[in-house]
C-alpha cells in the first residue's frame, strides 16, 4: 500500500509518496458538546485524510483532537462548510506516534477543500494522507 503526504499551503503544495510498513486500525472519537472526553471505536477504512497533528502521547493527541472538535463544533452553522466536520475526527496511532486526522475524503481535492477552515481552527496547516 502506498501512502501519499501533502502538505496544503497558501501558494505551494508537495507531495511525497512512501510505502508504510504496517497500516493499523483507525481510532474514531465522536465530540460530545459537553461532558466526558469521547470514547473512541474502531474503524478500518482507506482514503484521503487531513492530518491535523502527530504527537507521541495519546494524552495530547486526545487533547488537541477535545480542542479542534470544540472549535470545529462552534463554527458549525447548519448548511456550513463546517456543519458536521467534528464528526470526521479520528486518532490513528502507530508506534510512538498518534496522529489526528479528518476523513475520510472521497478524494484529495475534496480533502483541499476544507483544508483552509482547519488551518484557521487548528492554527496550523494540515497535510492531505491518502492511502
Amino acid at each position: 500500500t502506498l501512502v501519499e503526504v501533502e502538505r496544503v499551503r497558501p501558494g505551494a503544495v508537495s507531495a511525497i509518496t512512501s510505502k508504510p510498513d504496517n497500516v493499523p486500525p483507525v481510532i474514531a472519537a465522536t465530540a460530545v458538546a459537553s461532558g466526558p472526553a469521547p470514547i473512541p471505536t474502531q474503524r478500518d477504512e482507506s482514503g484521503t485524510y487531513l492530518q491535523l497533528g502527530a504527537f507521541s502521547t495519546r494524552d495530547n493527541a486526545e487533547s488537541f483532537l477535545a480542542h479542534v472538535g470544540r472549535e470545529l463544533a462552534r463554527e458549525a452553522l447548519p448548511g456550513s462548510a463546517t456543519e458536521g466536520l467534528d464528526s470526521k475526527l479520528l486518532i490513528r496511532s502507530a508506534g510512538i506516534w498518534h496522529r489526528v486526522q479528518l476523513g475520510p475524503w472521497a478524494s484529495a481535492e475534496a480533502a483541499r477543500a476544507v483544508a483552509e477552515i482547519l488551518q484557521r481552527v487548528a492554527g496550523t496547516p494540515p497535510v492531505v494522507i491518502s492511502r
